[in-house]
């Protein structure tokens, strides 16, 4: 796609880079990309002809994945199938997908070089309080991590939503408890929220890359920039806690009403 329209690089990993973040949203929510559809199998195949150079690469062809789940879920969940045994069939190997794709995208992790490993630390807030915080080598890394929160947020609202739907026609699984399905997503959805938050500091560029309080301001617009998506799909989460929605809310603010982002008053 890029290719036909004249760009060129040396660098695969900038290439990467530059496909995560312009269609990630598009990748994982099905929005057309230039006033087109997405050519699901031929990006498919270009992402993950990429995956052995970069790990951002790979997070985005696993976000094409969620999106192609998600489309069948709705469709699903809008029109259903003829037959009770249909219905059940369908919701089962659904959510055997789900269950398959969350394992691989839990997986993306363990298989990152040194570069892509982000740190954890704990920041003592203005207020005396306790937080965790996240840090990481640089803003693309921390944005393609916070897109790999979004991916497993949405892939287990997906899951909730396909467990409440069953339940609501008193159907049951062979093989999956759906109450346990449900917790367990739930659980993983609040991990995930908690993350995006404790990576707000080095995007705001409160704290370096090492962990140290950071007095520089000279990535803040993009380090801003880069939280937009993850908090506005926080705020749109309804397992979101209040106290991560009131972070996010101020944060979109800073960002908004500070740095000059427009984008981000949209929001509030």
């Amino acid at each position: 796609m890029r290719e036909a329209k004249g760009f060129r690089t040396d660098r695969t990993h900038d290439l990467a880079h530059s496909v995560v973040i312009q269609i990630q949203p598009w990748l994982m929510q099905g929005l057309p990309v230039d006033g087109g559809t997405l050519g699901d199998e031929a990006i498919h195949k270009w992402l993950w002809m990429l995956t052995s150079q970069t790990p951002a690469a790979k997070m985005a062809a696993l976000s094409l994945e969620v999106g192609k789940l998600r489309n069948r879920a709705t469709r699903l969940l809008t029109h259903g199938t003829h037959g009770m045994s249909s219905l059940i069939h369908s919701l089962n190997h659904l959510i055997e997908d789900i269950v398959s794709l969350e394992a691989r995208i839990a997986d993306w992790q363990s298989c990152c070089e040194p570069r892509w490993v982000q740190k954890k630390m704990t920041l003592r807030t203005p207020n005396g309080e306790e937080m965790q915080a996240s840090y990481y080598s640089d803003i693309q890394v921390s944005k393609v991590w916070n897109y790999w929160r979004v991916s497993r947020i949405t892939l287990h609202n997906i899951m909730i939503s396909l467990v409440d739907y069953g339940q609501s026609h008193q159907m049951s699984t062979p093989c999956r408890n759906l109450d346990i399905l449900k917790a367990n997503s739930a659980q993983i959805i609040n991990s995930m929220i908690s993350e995006i938050v404790a990576s707000v500091p080095f995007h705001l560029q409160q704290i370096d890359t090492r962990g140290r309080p950071s007095t520089q301001q000279s990535q803040r617009v993009l380090g801003g920039c880069a939280l937009i998506w993850p908090l506005q799909m926080l705020l749109k989460c309804k397992w979101s806690l209040t106290c991560h929605k009131t972070v996010a809310v101020e944060t979109l603010h800073v960002i908004g009403n500070v740095f000059g982002v427009s984008q981000a008053r949209l929001f509030l």
